[in-house]
């Protein structure tokens, strides 16, 4: 332990190895397995927090001239927070992210190297839970992986609003105004040589589609924007995510831990119906023939 041994890790002086059961040993090398760590955290109960943490996994071992594992094959890398504080890593009370990616690319030469996973959670009491986990369930040489930097911070919050002066029946497609606001909150600011930056990502939705689409991405700092809404007589709202993040290639914290916060929906805006039509009957005098480019209405 007065050494300095050589140990994969992205930051401090070591990590956290998992390693298969036979992990080169014929004739079976590199046993399944399934392993999670876990650690309670004190909190406020009702307050956003943001879990981010690094790992990596070597399925086929370290080797990749060319790396040899099979095609199909992964080893899972997993953070997840249990807001009620629970310590089952198997109750439905368990929020996920996950990421499969090996230590290089499908060519089995190009470096991929350590994976930052992040996710956030609303506390539902005094303690919540982290968990760390490499999930390996098929049986190759070489499996192992590596959890480090681990950081639970109290998440980015935002705020959001959708206005739009409406008149029934509507004339024309109403713009909306969508204003979005936000804070990196009272931990991320403190974080020793930190550079974080608070960017948003914004979404809509509305009744006809029925599904949340981008509006727009990585939008920093507090604004606005116009929406023109394309469909009558429908409902649309609007959610702002934001996300504490450090430039690319600046000089700030290391590891480059990314803290996410939570969506955060909008007032509905129900839109009214388009005016009406003429009601009075025409006679066509000349007949043209146009191609039908899209029947299905977009919104």
């Amino acid at each position: 332990c007065d050494g300095e041994a050589h140990v994969e890790r992205i930051e401090g002086r070591d990590s956290v190895l998992i390693r298969a059961l036979d992990h080169e040993t014929d004739p079976e090398p590199g046993k399944p397995f399934d392993v999670t760590l876990l650690q309670q955290v004190p909190v406020i109960s009702g307050t956003d927090y943001s879990l981010s943490g690094w790992m990596l996994t070597l399925c086929g071992g370290s080797f990749s001239d060319p790396n040899d594992c099979p095609e199909g094959y992964y080893m899972a890398k997993l953070l997840g927070i249990d807001p009620t504080g629970g310590t089952d890593p198997a109750a439905p009370t368990v929020e996920w992210v996950e990421n499969r990616r090996n230590f290089v690319e499908a060519d089995g030469r190009t470096r991929v190297g350590w994976q930052n996973l992040r996710t956030a959670s609303t506390a539902q009491a005094v303690t919540i839970t982290v968990f760390a986990r490499i999930n390996s369930p098929f049986r190759w040489h070489g499996n192992h992986g590596f959890i480090d930097a681990l950081s639970i911070m109290q998440a980015p919050t935002a705020t959001i609003t959708a206005t739009a002066e409406l008149i029934s029946p509507a004339p024309a497609p109403p713009t909306i105004t969508v204003a979005w606001q936000g804070s990196l909150g009272p931990d991320i600011p403190l974080i020793p040589n930190g550079n974080h930056r608070l960017l948003y990502d914004l979404e809509y939705w509305n009744s006809e589609s029925a599904t949340w689409q981008p509006v727009a991405s990585d939008r920093e700092g507090d604004g606005s924007l116009d929406f023109v809404a394309r469909c009558f007589d429908v409902t649309y709202q609007f959610r702002v995510k934001p996300r504490a993040e450090q430039p690319e290639g600046n000089n700030g914290a290391t590891p480059n831990q990314r803290y996410p916060g939570l969506w955060v929906e909008s007032a509905p805006i129900v839109v009214p119906p388009n005016l009406p039509g003429p009601s009075e009957p025409f006679t066509a005098t000349n007949q043209i023939f146009l191609p039908a480019i899209s029947t299905v209405r977009s919104c």
